[in-house]
């Protein structure tokens, strides 16, 4: 299945840069040099909705001022405006701010200077191309082409408790904990683990062990350990062999990130391994700082950042992982009025990342399987089960440059307006909360143009609809008809259980 995927990936088409030209929800800023390696990046999000810029440091200027400066003109200018911005590099080639002595990246999202981000930010935090192609890889790996094949990456979660031996033990660090691990059961986890140093024996190497395993999420509750790492159980992510079912990591403790001319712990779980071997973590939170006596600060960040998984969001809302950090955020501003732990506060890794909360499901996708050229309308339905599936990301593209996206309505419905006139093809992805991501094709023809199928005419008596000989796509398939479709991530059902029939589909479309 992996080498099948991987091959899935290798062959999808490049994304042209019309279809991203005027304007980007997902912005990336980084250098020439790491610019090319980040496109494989750009073309998923673009094919999926996200329609993606890469801009370098030579483009932005250099300094944190000149960046922030250049995503609040482009805010005010692009349409689509960014929602998310990724910086590329690690703060010695693109330095974090400083606000109020703390090192920050809310600032190159934050655009009014009321402390509060409006373009959710994340970093890459590499240091060489090689570990930006790493940190690409790792991302597509979860994003796009997630291995389905093991529940329990999907369904597990180590949340581990160093003791301070005081009040903090039961309030912020055990309590988090169960808490957190009741949220992840409701939501179906079969595999919670709470270990803490003083009560688990060997707890490195059984903490080792998971991650070796596969386990899909690690948190960490606690003191932070020396050298800018969590304490006891700070594993080597390099010293392991857990690709590609890498955990999210979850850090809020004292600073193991964002330490000046220092390779700290957050940081190394997003470099380790390599593009064909990915290891260590998909993504990073914690913070760019340490403090005293202030673990019900990091308890507000923790709850306000599983409260936004696991009970905020509905069940077919997807949950990104900058969304997720930045409501850790507000729930610490909410409760303290103090701008220290939101400034340092930082997403390592993909601030768009759809994050799994369950093992990812095939969906039913109906949409037509050719279209003619020109200006057209068509309709797309999403259903899961036969039951219509709201919120799922719906992409319609073509490498001459045709572009539009749009998300499922509480009919699991899409309408596309769409102007075909110089395309070929048109590319069909969808995306949706625990849903395997559908990638299709659909084929333009030339009205008026003869179709040679070596086949008998198609009787068209019965439909109206249908043009006459010359007009007419490939035979057995009707302008207006619908091609059933499956998601790889299970065996596709019988095609007559996902077929739309066109009566229903026109009466959906308001033509009945």
């Amino acid at each position: 299945m992996r080498n099948l995927l991987s091959l899935a990936l290798a062959l999808t088409a490049i994304v042209p840069a019309s279809a991203r030209a005027e304007g980007a929800r997902y912005l990336i800023i980084t250098t020439s040099s790491y610019a090319p390696y980040l496109e494989p990046l750009a073309e998923w999000k673009t094919r999926k909705g996200m329609p993606a810029r890469i801009v370098t440091t030579q483009e932005t200027g250099y300094s944190t001022q000149q960046i922030q400066d250049y995503v609040q003109q482009a805010v005010e200018t692009w349409d689509p405006a960014p929602e998310y911005v990724l910086i590329a590099a690690d703060q010695n080639t693109i330095a974090m701010a400083v606000e109020d002595g703390y090192n920050t990246d809310t600032t190159f999202g934050n655009l009014d200077d009321d402390l509060f981000v409006e373009v959710v930010p994340g970093r890459f935090p590499a240091t060489s191309a090689t570990e930006i192609q790493t940190m690409v890889a790792k991302t597509l790996q979860y994003e796009r082409t997630p291995i389905v094949d093991d529940p329990f990456y999907f369904r597990s979660a180590a949340l581990l408790i160093y003791e301070d031996h005081d009040d903090d033990d039961i309030c912020s660090y055990f309590g988090d904990a169960n808490w957190a691990a009741g949220l992840m059961e409701q939501a179906g986890f079969t595999d919670v683990n709470i270990w803490s140093y003083a009560t688990t024996s060997n707890i490195y190497d059984r903490f080792e062990g998971l991650l070796n395993d596969g386990v899909g999420w690690a948190a960490h509750h606690g003191v932070v350990g020396s050298n800018c790492e969590w304490p006891a159980y700070g594993v080597d992510p390099e010293g392991l062999h857990n690709g590609p079912m890498l955990p999210i990591m979850v850090g809020y403790t004292c600073q193991t990130l964002g330490y000046s001319g220092y390779n700290c712990f957050g940081e190394r779980w997003l470099q380790a391994g390599t593009p064909a071997n990915p290891l260590g973590g998909v993504a990073y939170v914690g913070q760019a700082a340490s403090c005293s006596y202030c673990a019900h600060w990091r308890s507000a960040l923790r709850r306000g950042f599983w409260g936004y998984i696991f009970e905020d969001r509905g069940p077919t809302d997807i949950v990104a992982f900058g969304d997720a950090v930045e409501a850790g955020r507000l729930r610490y501003y909410e409760e303290f009025r103090s701008s220290s732990q939101y400034y340092v506060s930082t997403a390592m890794g993909d601030p768009e990342l759809n994050i799994w909360t369950d093992v990812p499901q095939a969906f039913e996708i109906s949409h037509p399987p050719i279209v003619p050229r020109g200006e057209i309308e068509f309709s797309v339905l999403v259903s899961q089960g036969g039951v219509p599936r709201e919120g799922v990301l719906v992409c319609a593209m073509s490498d001459e440059g045709s572009y539009a996206y749009e998300y499922s309505d509480d009919d699991g419905l899409v309408s596309f307006s769409i102007d075909t006139s110089q395309d070929v093809e048109l590319y069909l992805t969808a995306t949706g909360r625990n849903l395997y991501p559908y990638e299709g094709n659909i084929q333009v023809y030339e009205v008026g143009a003869p179709v040679d199928t070596g086949d008998p005419p198609l009787d068209d008596t019965s439909d109206p609809d249908i043009p006459d000989d010359t007009d007419r796509p490939p035979v057995g398939i009707a302008p207006g008809g619908t091609c059933g479709c499956v998601s790889p991530a299970v065996p596709a059902a019988p095609l007559a259980l996902l077929l739309l029939p066109l009566w229903l589909r026109r009466r959906r479309e308001g033509r009945a």
